[in-house]
């Protein structure tokens, strides 16, 4: 039998998540994992061997039962096969480029990382034969990344979605509520901690950029400049424009779209009318539609944040890497 062993880099709420699910889910993953392997020699398990942070003794006082698990520092190579990123920093590039240039497989949900690397990581992790998987930077729950890839029959001429679920519960809650002003609705959603620490990277479009810029990645092979992308932020909406819009019964969405056919890329509150495929995602929900020269209109639909939804989609790229790779 196989033992593979585990690092998690980064402990937030998608650390946590993730390691909740690779314990309390273990024979359910280990099942799907090991589905073709008739002999033990062919089976495979894991375990963790260590969560990398940078404040030891903040992780040790609250999880205590695995308090011998936290440390600040970076494993030897001989010591760990598979790494876990999830650091919501730039920083966490590094870590990946370490650990693919050390041989080891990784999994990430760092769409910042990722997007500021403009490809630099998966040329790293071509050069050095390892497998690098991120479904989790994009969408959360939704795996449109593995979507996407098999697409390769034809064109993908259109990706058009709702990629911010932070965004899209203020927008929703402005409809919802004919009391609440545009200001009013940031704050309720900071205070609920649907914002990043820093606001801007959600209401200014940022995070959803830089996840269409992913996304035309996985179509293209290329990774856009931001300078490519028309970004104009839910922040400039004003509470006129939104009176404007129940009126005429529409709403406003924050809207990635990247059209193939034009070469436009933007992310953008749009006006939609109710016969609009993106009209009726509320809340924190994200979706995204492709349109493919043969394959005709995709979508996908669901949780497009939150610890386990977006652990959801780190533990299927693990099972892949298991599967396939460590």
């Amino acid at each position: 039998m196989k033992k593979i062993r585990l690092v998690l880099f980064g402990f937030g709420t998608v650390g946590q998540a993730v390691y909740e699910l690779l314990t309390t889910e273990r024979s359910r993953i280990l099942g799907v994992v090991n589905q073709s392997a008739d002999q033990l020699q062919d089976k495979v398990d894991y375990n963790i061997v260590s969560i990398v942070v940078r404040d030891v003794e903040k992780y040790q006082a609250e999880f205590s039962h695995i308090s011998h698990l936290f440390t600040t520092e970076w494993p030897s190579e001989a010591d760990y096969d598979l790494a876990i990123e999830l650091v919501s920093s730039a920083a966490g590039g590094d870590i990946i480029a370490q650990a693919l240039k050390s041989g080891k497989d990784v999994v990430s949900a760092n769409k910042l990382a990722l997007y500021q690397s403009a490809g630099q990581l998966e040329a790293l992790a071509n050069e050095h034969g390892r497998i690098f998987r991120y479904e989790g930077a994009v969408a959360g729950a939704i795996p449109i990344l593995q979507i996407i890839s098999p697409l390769g029959s034809g064109e993908i001429q259109l990706i058009r979605g709702i990629l911010n679920g932070s965004t899209n519960y203020i927008l929703t809650r402005l409809f919802e509520d004919s009391e609440l002003s545009v200001e009013d609705a940031i704050a309720e959603a900071s205070k609920k901690g649907y914002l990043e620490a820093d606001p801007t990277l959600d209401v200014g479009g940022f995070d959803a950029l830089y996840k269409l810029g992913i996304l035309i990645y996985m179509a293209t092979g290329q990774y856009p400049a931001e300078s490519d992308i028309e970004r104009i932020g839910i922040d400039t909406l004003t509470d006129e424009a939104i009176a404007e819009a129940k009126s005429a019964n529409k709403t406003y969405k924050l809207v990635a779209e990247a059209d193939f056919k034009t070469g436009r890329y933007r992310v953008t509150p749009q006006l939609l009318a109710s016969t609009d495929p993106l009209y009726g995602v509320d809340g924190s929900l994200n979706a995204v539609t492709l349109t493919h020269q043969y394959a005709g209109e995709l979508t996908l639909q669901g949780p497009g944040a939150g610890g386990l939804e977006t652990a959801s989609a780190v533990i299927s790229d693990l099972i892949y890497i298991m599967r396939e790779g460590a």
